[in-house]
């Protein structure tokens, strides 16, 4: 029977936990011990092994049993590092989180399953973490900026009575819209999303390798049902392959997220040149369902 170390470490502000059996250990750690009630926190799940033994496989790991908080957005990245000497592999789950409610939050235990080199499924499990959702983080404002906050709500009040005519306009606006928006197909929608939410100009470049990664994997979820939520790289390139996907399009899949993987996790600043391409490259993905619709449409 393998037996089962349990190290618990607490680092000021910050908490972590983590297991260790044989040579995998697991790893959850919070960002912070309390969250603002309209913030979120980041909590970290992470699993180690020696990247050369080759003897384990990372199956599966349970989403997060929370309590007063619910979960935003995930994550999944995989790095290998060397570390004295020894490549170690690291997969890195990321769970970003957000208070219901004032008062106490909890994370129940979170359980990876593995197999080893014959097959024998094993479980690591990470223990209960807690934090505490606090008082929203409030906007500034000053005394001298109140008299104008309150002329503003007036005036909000006076323009009221002034609109309340065109109501029944602004909804016939509206429901056309809605309707226009119906009518697009899935890549116009993300063609538009795409323009609107990535900047190539912008100062913050590690933000639209982001924004493009994640546009990116909400696009291949709705259109070709592949599960993105949790899956890394290599998961969701495998999973193009047994759709049977042209080549060509997994080649372009595989450039973009491949890029934005190593920008987040390499901190750098990114590369506007880099950036572009990646952005012609969505952009082509989505450009030729559409042309070829409309082709299909004027024949």
């Amino acid at each position: 029977m393998m037996k089962f170390a349990l190290t618990i470490a607490l680092f000021v502000p910050h908490m972590v936990f983590s297991q260790q059996e044989s040579s995998v250990t697991l790893q959850a750690r919070l960002a912070s011990e309390r969250v603002p009630l309209n913030g979120t926190v980041k909590l970290t799940v992470e699993a180690r092994w020696l990247a050369k033994s080759g003897d384990f496989t990372i199956d599966s790991i349970d989403e997060p049993k929370l309590t007063n908080l619910q979960l935003v957005e995930t994550a999944t990245s995989n790095q290998v590092l060397k570390e004295n000497q020894t490549l170690v592999t690291r997969r890195i789950y990321e769970y970003t989180l957000q208070g219901e409610t004032y008062g106490m939050a909890y994370i129940d235990e979170m359980r990876l399953h593995y197999s080893d080199s014959v097959g024998q499924s094993h479980i690591l499990e990470a223990p209960r973490l807690s934090l505490q959702v606090v008082d929203p983080i409030a906007g500034p404002m000053s005394n001298d900026s109140l008299p104008i906050a309150v002329a503003g709500l007036l005036a909000l009040l006076g323009a009221v009575a002034a609109i309340l005519w065109s109501n029944d306009r602004k909804k016939n606006r509206k429901q056309v819209a809605a309707e226009s928006e119906a009518q697009q197909t899935l890549e116009q929608q993300f063609t538009s999303r795409l323009r609107q939410e990535v900047d190539v100009h912008a100062g913050n470049l590690s933000e639209q390798y982001q924004n493009i990664a994640q546009l990116l994997r909400g696009y291949l979820h709705q259109s070709m049902a592949i599960e993105t939520r949790v899956a890394t790289t290599e998961e969701l390139l495998q999973q193009l392959h047994s759709q049977q996907i042209e080549m060509s399009k997994i080649t372009s899949v595989q450039e973009i997220l491949q890029a934005c993987d190593v920008q987040k996790f390499s901190g750098g600043s990114g590369d506007p040149s880099q950036l572009n391409r990646l952005f012609s490259l969505f952009e082509t993905l989505l450009q030729e369902p559409i042309q070829a619709k409309n082709n299909a449409e004027q024949s």
